[in-house]
């Protein structure tokens, strides 16, 4: 199960340098954000993707991370949000 997730992580890394690569350049904001490397500006969400039974079975069913997200993108509330950072700052913890 812990080398699923690592593989899970692996891959969100690759495919996140991917989908973000020029996106700052073209919105000129590239000085400050774009990737999370110390000093830039970042608004994090950590999302808990067994909030409910149905999200459960189905991330338990996901080949990858864009699997296992989709059910919390598509049937997610407030209650997998477990932690929201905006630039840094705590904007919510639970448990």
């Amino acid at each position: 199960m812990v080398s699923h997730y690592c593989n899970l992580r692996n891959a969100l890394a690759k495919r996140r340098a991917r989908a973000w690569e020029g996106s700052e350049d073209a919105l000129g904001v590239s000085d400050c954000v774009g990737n999370l490397e110390p000093g830039l500006e970042a608004d994090l969400a950590v999302l808990y993707l067994r909030s409910t039974e149905a999200i459960t079975q189905r991330t338990g069913q996901a080949e990858d991370f864009w699997e296992m997200l989709f059910p919390a993108v598509m049937m997610g509330d407030d209650r997998e949000a477990c932690s929201v950072r905006v630039c840094g700052d705590e904007a919510l913890k639970k448990g």
